[in-house]
């Protein structure tokens, strides 16, 4: 891989950690408005906390493993997360 190719795939990477960061915190803002700052705290609180555990579990993957593996635990992971979005969001009324 060239330089370019990784130029290029780090502004993609970035985008759509842009997109997705973005969308969460308005699917975050509008899910109860009274405990709207608690929500909000609790969701930078716990991003922070799954990036750590993230970086811990890449590390210990690569560590036992390669890169292959890690692949297959992003993927589980991503799959788990689209469940738990899917069972636990609240989808606000159109008005």
């Amino acid at each position: 891989m060239n330089l370019w190719q990784s130029i290029g795939l780090a502004f993609l990477g970035s985008l759509f950690s842009g997109i997705r960061a973005s969308s969460s915190s308005s699917l975050t803002l509008e899910q109860i408005s009274r405990y709207r700052g608690a929500i909000m705290s609790l969701s930078s609180a716990t991003g922070n906390i799954g990036i750590t555990i993230g970086a811990g579990l890449g590390g210990l993957s690569l560590f036992w493993y390669d890169y292959e593996m890690l692949g297959i635990l992003l993927g589980a992971l991503g799959i788990f997360a689209a469940i738990i979005y899917q069972l636990l969001v609240i989808e606000p009324e159109m008005n």
